[in-house]
């Protein structure tokens, strides 16, 4: 067991994405300066892939937030929907209540 983890320790197979060929590595040195490498151009195309411009980082930060101040909004309007369908549910409920009551008064004699 032991050697084996040390094998997949020396060992270790990159796929890099802009060529889609896999390179095998061995040696910590060798392995921690290519994925030092490899991993900003995974990043970089994952970005480009999800339509983000990497040139144009503080567009991108304007983008989210732009979406996160939209997604708020959306949550606070659904507040004011939900309240305001409670308060005249309540209004109604109070206001039967008080006809009936009201009826109930002016009609308790007649019957």
């Amino acid at each position: 067991m032991e050697a084996e983890l040390q094998k997949f320790k020396n060992e270790i197979i990159l796929a890099i994405s802009d060529s889609h060929e896999a390179i095998k590595l061995t040696g910590d040195k060798i392995v921690v300066d290519a994925i030092d490498q490899a991993v900003p151009k995974a990043i970089r195309a994952t970005f480009i892939q999800l339509g983000v411009d990497c040139d144009k980082p503080f567009e991108a930060q304007q983008d989210f937030a732009f979406l996160r101040q939209g997604r708020k909004n959306s949550e606070n309007r659904k507040k004011v929907v939900v309240q305001t369908f409670i308060k005249s549910f309540t209004t109604f409920c109070i206001s039967a209540i008080t006809a009936g009551f009201l009826f109930w008064c002016t009609h308790k004699g007649k019957n």
